[in-house]
This record gives C-alpha cells, sequence and structure tokens, in this order.
C-alpha cells in the first residue's frame, strides 16, 4: 500500500479558555454562538462544531478554521518561531556587468 507524510504546513492555532475577546478578528467572525456549560460553537469547514474549554482552534491555510482536541492537538502539531519571508531580488532591478566585445 502506498504511504504518504503530511506536507509542512504552517497554521494559527488558539486555544479556548472560555474567553474569546482577546482573539483575532477573523477567529471571532467563526464563532456562531455561546451555549450553556462554557460551550461555544464555531464553523468550521465541516460544519458547525462544539469547542470546549482547552479545545484548540486552527485557521488552515485553505482558510477554513477545524477543531482539535488538546492531545490531538499536541500530537499534530508544534510550535514555530517567527516566519521570516525573504524576497529574491528582482533579476530585472539588479545592475548589469556590460558584455564584453570581441
Amino acid at each position: 500500500m502506498p504511504r504518504f507524510q503530511a506536507k509542512p504546513v504552517i497554521v494559527e492555532a488558539l486555544q479556548f479558555t472560555g474567553d474569546i475577546a482577546q482573539w483575532p478578528e477573523q477567529f471571532r467572525l467563526a464563532v456562531r454562538r455561546h451555549l450553556p456549560g462554557g460551550i461555544t460553537e464555531i464553523v468550521t469547514g465541516d460544519g458547525v462544531r462544539a469547542i470546549r474549554f482547552g479545545d484548540w482552534v486552527v485557521h488552515g491555510p485553505s482558510g477554513q478554521f477545524s477543531v482539535w482536541r488538546e492531545a490531538e492537538f499536541e500530537t499534530c502539531f508544534a510550535p514555530v518561531g517567527a516566519v521570516e519571508v525573504v524576497s529574491l531580488p528582482d533579476p530585472e532591478a539588479s545592475p548589469r556587468r556590460p558584455t564584453s566585445k570581441r
């Protein structure tokens, strides 16, 4: 049977602590409603999912949200440092050396 390895993808993720006031707007907009018992509903790519204290909300590269239980999240994800975007110089903008004439 063929085997595959997941591509390394960097995602944004927040752990739910019951308070979403400090969440970035894109995460807050995904919240559908708050229910009794500390449960909050969030709109994901798979429909509406309940998040509970300790769950992680992941904003993936496709723009969709997903909910991960803490143990699953810790198995699949590791924190990363700041990602530096490096731009290569534009070859058209760099000075050109004169070509020698023979």
